[in-house]
């Protein structure tokens, strides 16, 4: 596992929950929220698993 990864997960960790909270407001307000519908989702995930079996990953 990647040390910088370890070393911020402890540091996450050892933070309040408060924190924490406004430390992750603060690095995902700039990503917009998409919400699919669940028929919308169930064509995604079906064209996916059927790229991966053309594929020959699955």
């Amino acid at each position: 596992m990647n040390t910088d990864y370890i070393i911020a997960k402890e540091y996450l960790n050892r933070l309040p929950d408060n924190e924490k909270e406004k430390l992750c407001k603060r690095t995902l307000e700039g990503v917009a929220e998409k919400k699919k519908s669940k028929k919308d989702l169930r064509k995604f995930y079906s064209d996916y698993l059927d790229t991966q079996f053309a594929k020959g990953k699955i």
